[in-house]
């Protein structure tokens, strides 16, 4: 008889089939149970589609699942389930979207949902609202990330240059020299080159680079003949270019301030 029925109201339709009618499909529990067989699930979706509502009577827990089941992997959309007693957990935790309304049937409901309410009034504003709200939050979030990124990545590249190169080239002294004066060892096996002595410098002097840039700044930005709209700009690249000339600094000093041995000289 289900079989027979759902043929009879497929055919009905014709070329309406599978578009959105003004039409209510009710169904009970028994009947469908055999609405959901293999044989006719795709019937029965397709007469389901067809209609404007479907409301489903007296089903059990696991018949609501197996809907939003068939609906989520047959459908192109987004399905929600809401409900607010424990035989709607396997619905709500079927769907895309759970929603749980607490009340007088316990919180199994809520706390198997996405997204709790108190009453079913307050549907629409978590959707409309609320959802439209966090989604473009979301969007603009995830968006600014990838803009910062972007950004930070370009500054550690050009950051990054100079002491990977002197990390990689750099050469204190020549070949020929380190083999014919062996005291130049005596550099690397006292550990002069990286002591406490040599970090208290990296961090003071940087913080030391850092403030003399701030009061220069600020005591010749004025007399700066720049428009009004363009110093923001002019604010954020010079702050994003100072890493760059702070490394240069910091090598110019340590180059500058290498001493200079006579005596390990080639005479």
């Amino acid at each position: 008889a289900t079989r027979a029925t759902l043929t009879a109201h497929c055919t009905s339709l014709g070329d309406s089939l599978g578009k959105e009618n003004e039409l209510a499909l009710i169904i009970d529990g028994q009947t469908l149970k055999y609405a959901l067989s293999f044989e006719l699930r795709q019937a029965f979706l397709d007469l389901a589609l067809s209609c404007k509502a479907v409301i489903c009577c007296r089903v059990s827990p696991l018949q609501k699942s197996e809907i939003v089941d068939m609906v989520k992997k047959h459908v192109k959309a987004i399905t929600l389930a809401i409900g607010d007693g424990a035989n709607d957990v396997g619905m709500i935790q079927t769907a895309h979207v759970g929603v749980g309304i607490s009340g007088n049937e316990g919180m199994q409901a809520t706390n198997s949902s996405d997204y709790s309410i108190a009453q079913f009034s307050y549907l629409e504003k978590l959707l409309l609202v609320h959802g439209a709200w966090s989604y473009n939050r979301v969007t603009k979030c995830i968006l600014y990330c990838f803009y910062k990124n972007v950004v930070l990545y370009i500054i550690e590249i050009f950051t990054a240059l100079p002491p990977f190169t002197l990390g990689i080239f750099d050469r204190p002294c020549s070949q020929q020299n380190m083999l014919r004066f062996p005291q130049l060892y005596r550099i690397t096996q006292n550990a002069e080159g990286f002591n406490t002595k040599f970090s208290h410098l990296a961090v003071w002097g940087s913080m030391i680079l850092w403030i003399l840039f701030f009061i220069v700044y600020s005591a010749f930005w004025p007399s700066i003949p720049i428009a009004p709209d363009m110093q923001g700009q002019a604010m954020k690249e010079a702050v994003s270019t100072e890493p760059c000339w702070l490394e240069k600094l910091r090598r110019a000093a340590e180059v500058c301030g290498q001493p200079q041995n006579p005596s390990l000289r080639p005479g």
